[in-house]
């Protein structure tokens, strides 16, 4: 019997609990989710140059969060002679070990780029190695054009991204940091190449002061705040990242060692509540008061018309208010027309990650939805076959369309974007949404998508919800550089049950 014929009359089956939390594994690596970011064309930032290579470069940091060692990362320069032109290859690999309900993950990541003397990329590789998981990325710069090859799982693809000639490698950053002089007051914009994004971005930066003989330098992606200490050697001694992580400068042997991997990040990411919400499905209205966000987090959630939150704004903090339409609600769809494929032709589209357009992915769609069916009756398919179809599995990776589909497994990010292609690829507009969703007393972090069939329906294939239930709380939505930004609210929320209503 399948999960559906159950119909979670009770709770959410446990191996859905389970996968819920691998959704994090985007939030906590904050840096490596930020894809397709086009350069902002009106700013005035000083755009960072790169500088000759004059400083050896051999770098062991440990990694830690909430004083808890996470693992290790280290970066070596090696100089070398290529046809009578001297090149440098900078080499680093990072290593972390960590618990996902009380399963210890291992996750590597390791690579090489090559630089002039004047540090202009060259090329790059880059590899991930999870226990379920490959990729492989390299770069090869021709000109301004940056040229991609991109293996991840079982699928192998290409393709070139227009550049600045000064792009860095977001690897190679904080090595190249070390051969320039910072002073403070100054201030400028990297444009970083993420190979775990596969997409471009400014990062600008602050020199803000020096103090006890260390130079702060604050980096600005969106709000999404980091900082380097650079001693008085240029050596970078600490790092914290957006969501808390703390590097340390450290030696190769205290690298190496010690790495216990007790950190859990279902209770180091979930947020606990003192008021049970029985049943979520059954709730017609559900009212929470949070506090660490701003209500504009909220009310400038896009689409407008996607929103079924009222946001009250209190001395304490905000006040929402979630409503869920009935099935009955929505009998009206069934007399829409087809939607306007140029206005949500950003909705439609295929994208790196999301193949659209892929032979596989669209004859599935089709043996899916092999009957004439309106939009909405179409979504719900695909909502039903992607939550029967996929097991319930908490996964370390960058999620394809094509990879799960081939694969059949996954957490919420991979039933996400495998039902993004699928209604894409039938014409029915998707806007992917990250937030938080509640299960067994905590909301956790979660992906989930919502459908235009008239008006935006939210849903949820990793619950089997053809209409998601109330205690999901959107707070971002679209592409993953619109994503990204839920990690400045990761650690700074709390949540308290003030009303519910059920149908």
């Amino acid at each position: 019997m399948s999960l559906r014929a159950l119909n979670f009359p009770l709770s959410v089956p446990r191996n859905v609990v389970t996968v819920i939390i691998g959704c994090v594994w985007i939030l906590m690596m904050g840096h490596l989710v930020k894809t397709e970011i086009h350069i902002q064309k009106d700013r005035t930032d000083k755009t960072f140059v790169t500088s000759p290579i004059i400083r050896p470069f051999n770098q062991w940091m440990e990694i830690f969060y909430k004083g808890e060692k996470l693992g290790y990362s280290h970066t070596d320069l090696t100089q070398m002679d290529r046809e009578g032109e001297t090149m440098f290859s900078l080499s680093h690999r990072t290593q972390l070990k960590m618990k996902v309900l009380d399963v210890t993950q291992n996750i590597k990541m390791s690579g090489f780029s090559f630089f002039d003397a004047e540090a202009r990329l060259k090329n790059f590789t880059f590899y991930v190695d999870t226990k379920s998981y490959k990729m492989v990325l390299k770069g090869e710069m021709h000109d301004q054009v940056l040229s991609v090859h991109l293996k991840t799982g079982q699928s192998e693809q290409s393709f070139d991204l227009n550049v600045p000639e000064n792009i860095i490698f977001s690897e190679d950053m904080n090595f190249l940091m070390t051969q320039k002089k910072f002073r403070p007051g100054d201030h400028g914009q990297f444009i970083v190449f993420d190979p775990m994004a596969m997409g471009q971005y400014a990062l600008t930066y602050d020199v803000l002061e020096k103090k006890d003989g260390l130079l702060k330098i604050e980096f600005n992606y969106r709000g999404l705040l980091s900082y380097v200490w650079l001693n008085e050697h240029r050596e970078i001694v600490k790092e914290i990242n957006p969501l808390g992580w703390v590097m340390i400068r450290s030696t190769r042997e205290d690298a190496l060692t010690d790495m216990p991997g007790n950190l859990d990040l279902t209770n180091a990411t979930s947020i606990p509540v003192t008021k049970e919400i029985p049943n979520p499905q059954n709730i017609k209205k559900l009212t929470l008061g949070i506090q660490g966000i701003d209500a504009g987090v909220l009310r400038d959630f896009p689409p407008k018309e996607i929103q079924n939150i009222d946001v009250i704004q209190k001395p304490s903090g905000i006040e929402i208010i979630i409503t869920k339409p009935g099935e009955n609600d929505l009998e009206i769809l069934r007399e829409i027309e087809e939607p306007d494929e140029e206005a949500m032709s950003v909705y439609l589209k295929g994208e790196i990650l999301i193949q659209t357009q892929h032979p596989l992915i669209v004859s599935t769609a089709h043996e899916i939805v092999d009957t004439d069916l309106d939009l909405w009756g179409a979504a719900k398919k695909i909502n039903e076959w992607v939550f029967d179809t996929l097991e319930k599995k908490p996964v370390i990776s960058i999620p394809s369309a094509l990879d799960v589909l081939k694969s059949g497994y996954g957490d919420c990010n991979e039933h996400t974007v495998l039902f993004t292609a699928l209604a894409r690829a039938k014409g029915i507009p998707v806007i992917p949404i990250v937030g938080l969703v509640f299960l067994d007393n905590k909301f956790y972090y979660h992906a989930w998508p919502a459908v235009y069939v008239g008006e935006w329906i939210q849903m949820d294939p990793t619950f089997g919800q053809n209409i998601a239930d109330t205690t999901h709380i959107p707070f971002f939505a679209g592409s993953l550089e619109e994503q990204a930004r839920i990690a400045s609210l990761v650690g700074r929320i709390q949540i308290e049950v003030i009303d519910i209503v059920n149908e």
